[in-house]
């Protein structure tokens, strides 16, 4: 593949909707939630395989190695010593490429477009993360040959027994779902779309897939059916026919009214903070919504983002019932 259609293809996860999910794209998602028909390992592969994703070898780590020349880095400027603060604080985020290696330090270009003409020196750069700088993989960069250019979309939830993610991850998620919540815009945790950029085998021989999602674009996801379920993978914009309607069914049978939140199948106990009050009648039985609704209300009340992120993980363990519950032992819902 070209140069210029591989950047075109970067582009294309950029201009999507990338940041808020549409209200088709939010009832679909509670749609394969709610089915909850997980994909079986080989049904994903051999859809992969048809779709012309490629099998790759897994690339040795480069973990604790120092940074090299051509590599390109982003500016975490909170992971930086005391001494880089002056000089990454107002760069952080950016995404640059080692132009040069001096001894320990690093001569970074920025692809910003008011910084790619002045190459800066990072004292001690080499250490990358001890340094605030941390490898980055872009779609170009991952985009080789091609064959992965199809943007895919997938509905796939981590395995709560598998290793726990990093900070980085936490945090890059959390923003995406934090600024949404902020803009007043629907976002999802489970929710992917991007390009497959290959098929790898991991050591204890499993499969797994790595997206380039547009939702969290710093870096590729791996997606393992071992150690996560994946409810949903199709092409993007080829949705199953006959989900709406079957969606509408559910949400028939799960609206949201004030019998429901007064019900006795969901246990009434002293919120663990009773001072945030939250309306949730006539949500319609939107699971997402109601979700987003409490997590912007933790949030204004001063709630810590751990707490957040624990409140958020325990609503998606269950069914509806459940994320009801959740929801009134946390705070006072109306």
């Amino acid at each position: 593949m070209n140069t210029t259609l591989i950047n075109k293809l970067a582009r294309d996860i950029v201009s999507l909707d990338k940041i808020a999910i549409k209200e088709e794209t939010q009832q679909f998602i509670e749609w394969a939630l709610i089915k909850r028909d997980k994909v079986s390992t080989s049904e994903i592969f051999k859809f992969l395989e048809r779709q012309g994703v490629p099998l790759r070898e897994t690339a040795p780590s480069k973990k604790g190695l120092p940074l090299a020349k051509g590599e390109m880095v982003e500016v975490k400027a909170e992971k930086a010593p005391g001494n880089l603060q002056d000089i990454l604080g107002p760069l952080n985020g950016e995404i640059a490429t080692v132009d040069d290696v001096d001894g320990d330090d690093v001569i970074l270009r920025f692809q910003h477009p008011k910084l790619r003409n002045n190459p800066i020196r990072i004292d001690g750069g080499t250490k990358g993360p001890k340094a605030g700088l941390f490898r980055y993989t872009s779609p170009e960069a991952a985009l080789t040959d091609g064959r992965s250019a199809n943007l895919f979309e997938v509905i796939y939830v981590s395995d709560e027994n598998a290793k726990p993610p990093s900070k980085d991850q936490i945090r890059l998620v959390q923003e995406y779902i934090d600024n949404g919540l902020d803009k007043g815009e629907k976002r999802s945790r489970v929710y992917y779309t991007g390009l497959v950029l290959g098929i790898y085998t991991n050591k204890e021989g499993e499969q797994y897939f790595k997206i380039f999602s547009q939702q969290r674009d710093t870096y590729p996801r791996a997606m393992n059916p071992e150690k996560g379920t994946i409810y949903y993978i199709g092409r993007l914009n080829k949705r199953p026919g006959g989900w709406q309607s079957e969606y509408d069914r559910m949400m028939n049978k799960a609206n949201l009214t004030e019998d429901t939140v007064k019900s006795s199948k969901l246990s009434r106990v002293m919120p663990k903070y009773p001072e945030i009050q939250v309306k949730l009648t006539g949500q319609n039985g939107n699971a997402f919504l109601v979700l987003g609704i409490v997590s912007k209300a933790l949030k204004s009340g001063g709630v810590p983002s751990s707490e957040i992120s624990q409140f958020r993980e325990e609503c998606m363990s269950g069914d509806y019932d459940n994320l009801l519950r959740t929801c009134m032992s946390w705070v006072t819902v109306r």
